[in-house]
């Protein structure tokens, strides 16, 4: 990768262009800028081993704020030639790239990078082989819903990706109490997000490590429940 230095108050990423390079910040701090019909209105900072652009260079869609140097700062460019060289010798670099994007939709962040369609992340609620899970809103209706992110190193199949998606439709038209609710779908940044039904209680994970293991009442009861959605969806 190249090097780059910028001068305290030089724009170094504009809102609304569609860029094929990213910034690792080595040295100093940049604020992030919003812009509106009313303004521009500072939304938050980015400092040393943060990554900024990267929005737009993983997902083709434009810019949603400005970044300008604070201090004077030092960058390392991040291509997307060579990201798609680097990404076949090294798959695994999809994994971390998922995790950016996952920070992205943090609650720490400004709400101004948490908007994924008409839904609103809050907080990361479960990490799995296949994505990352957050609790958020429906902007409009301020509806608790739980948003699925296709995590991007199978996003990249692209039969994996139709099959998740179809997979998604399927579950959509299905109606029992032992099957998730899915109320819609966004594909957005170059992945798939599953807007579900939140289900408040105690996580599986939680369960064992507070019980260590489950009472066979308890394990046939959660069993009988898992069989009578699985009947359903096959029938």
């Amino acid at each position: 990768m190249t090097c780059k230095s910028v001068i305290a108050g030089e724009r170094i990423v504009t809102q609304g262009e569609i860029r094929d390079t990213a910034f690792i910040i080595q040295n100093g701090s940049c604020l992030i800028i919003v812009e509106e019909e009313n303004g521009f209105h500072p939304v938050g900072h980015r400092g040393r081993g943060d990554i900024i652009g990267v929005e737009s260079f993983l997902t083709g869609e434009p810019q949603h704020y400005h970044a300008e140097a604070e201090t004077n700062v030092d960058l390392l460019i991040f291509d997307k030639k060579i990201f798609k060289d680097f990404n076949k010798e090294h798959p695994d670099i999809l994994n971390f790239l998922t995790e950016i994007v996952a920070n992205q939709f943090d609650s720490k962040r400004p709400v101004a990078d948490r908007v994924i369609g008409k839904y609103i992340t809050t907080d990361i609620i479960g990490r799995g082989g296949f994505s990352i899970v957050y609790k958020g809103l429906h902007s409009q209706l301020n509806m608790p819903v739980a948003i699925k992110m296709l995590r991007y190193n199978l996003a990249m199949d692209s039969e994996f990706y139709a099959t998740f998606r179809n997979e998604a439709h399927i579950i959509a038209g299905l109606d029992h109490e032992n099957i998730i609710k899915i109320y819609d779908i966004e594909e957005r940044f170059r992945t798939i997000f599953i807007i579900e039904e939140l289900v408040s209680g105690e996580s599986l994970k939680n369960l064992l490590e507070r019980l260590g293991r489950i009472p066979i009442k308890l394990a046939v009861d959660f069993l009988i429940q898992i069989c009578s959605g699985l009947d359903y969806a096959h029938r």
